[in-house]
């Protein structure tokens, strides 16, 4: 038997409008502002208003508009849409926001930005012919979702193609509100238990255990993309229900919150607690650093990029002080050397002064800095690593070193 569609869903053939939905994510992530017209459409503006107001946007926002990147087109989206939904600018000018917002996203093949775009003319203006509209720009869009939701125009009801476009807004594009009622919709029953309890998400641990049970068990099933967004999912609702559970739950919770660390996203790692399991599951490029010589990375950073580095917790290197003390450290470096150089009279360490035997980096030729765990390093040049060693004491051995690069948006 059919299950059947939210009334929104069901009435505009796509997706429940993004200002009619209230769904919360473990995360706190809140749902997007209403449009300032939201309830109160007004008439289309004559074909004559939106073109001039096309044209004094496209002045005001003259580099916006020469932008080239999609991920700087879908900032730019993002930005007229916000525009047109907090702003009291004349209807032509709210249009020629949303109707700039929906060509750019489409430009930047964003279905997400282009859905959020159609569903607020079609909130907002009287006269806007939503099915017309909404074929033809999700025609120009190449991704399965955007057939999916060409197939619910014809047919709401088409619990396949609710699969599709759920899994895409909620796993890929990280947008729960629009997604959650497609998945309540769909023709996978894990998914529908699961977008069920998200739409009242739970307060009780035992209750966040089995959800993010489910997303995790979910993310087994899937590939690619939503793989990686069922996982997250599941690593959100295990942190949140950790600080509650006792017993085999939480030792469950945080064996797979461990298992989780290379899928979530590089800002949502704990780098300063990883362990040497989670240290080999990362997938990132690695260089392994002896004491004794500089290493090259072989990354060189270009304009916008940033990189991390992520030593290995537990490999060592040796160094003998002053041809006597042996030391066996990480790569932190001999913290107790270290209380005898560098210090100021108040015994702080001065600026600029490294720690024997810590690992270091350097653009170019640039200056030695010693690695913060966690720090993005921002710049130009070839990375080199090294070990600061001032009295070249360096006996033996070697660091392995794991570089995250995080390209510009």
């Amino acid at each position: 038997m059919r299950r059947t569609l939210p009334a929104a869903l069901a009435l505009i053939a796509v997706t429940v409008f993004a200002s009619e939905a209230d769904v919360r994510s473990p995360a706190g992530a809140t749902r997007p502002e209403p449009t300032a017209t939201a309830g109160v459409a007004t008439p289309l503006p004559d074909a004559a208003a939106t073109r001039a107001a096309v044209a004094e946007l496209k002045k005001l926002y003259k580099d916006e508009y020469g932008l080239k990147k999609a991920a700087q087109k879908r900032a730019f989206a993002d930005k007229l849409r916000h525009l047109a939904r907090s702003g009291r600018d004349a209807p032509a000018t709210r249009h020629a926001a949303l109707t700039e917002a929906l060509a750019l996203s489409v430009a930047a093949n964003d279905l997400a930005g282009a859905v959020e775009a159609l569903d607020a003319l079609a909130l907002g203006f009287e006269g806007f012919d939503a099915v017309a509209e909404r074929r033809a720009a999700l025609a120009r869009i190449d991704a399965p979702a955007a057939k999916a939701l060409i197939r619910l125009l014809d047919d709401p009801l088409d619990q396949a193609a609710c699969g599709d476009a759920g899994r895409y807004f909620c796993l890929e594009a990280s947008r729960w509100d629009l997604g959650l009622p497609l998945l309540v919709a769909c023709d996978d029953a894990a998914l529908v238990a699961l977008a069920a309890s998200e739409t009242d998400p739970p307060s009780d641990p035992t209750l966040q255990l089995a959800l993010a049970d489910g997303w995790f068990d979910a993310a087994g099933k899937l590939k690619n993309a939503q793989k990686v967004g069922a996982g997250v999912r599941a690593h959100d609702w295990y942190a949140k229900a950790m600080p509650s559970l006792t017993g085999v739950g939480k030792e469950r919770a945080s064996q797979r919150i461990a298992d989780l660390f290379a899928v979530i996203p590089d800002d949502k790692r704990d780098y300063a607690r990883m362990t040497a399991k989670q240290w080999d599951k990362l997938r990132n490029p690695s260089v392994t650093v002896d004491v004794r010589s500089r290493a090259d990375s072989k990354i060189t950073l270009k304009p916008g990029q940033r990189l991390r580095i992520v030593p290995h917790p537990d490999d060592t290197w040796t160094f003998t002080w002053g041809k006597s003390i042996p030391s066996t450290v990480g790569w932190q470096g001999d913290e107790m050397a270290g209380r005898f150089v560098g210090r100021d009279k108040g015994n702080k360490k001065q600026k600029g002064i490294l720690t024997p035997g810590a690992l270091c980096w350097q653009l170019d030729d640039g200056e030695t800095r010693e690695v913060e765990i966690g720090e993005l390093i921002e710049g130009t040049g070839r990375l080199g690593l090294t070990a600061y060693d001032p009295g070249k004491d360096g006996e033996n051995g070697e660091l392995r070193v794991k570089l995250v690069v995080i390209d510009a948006d």
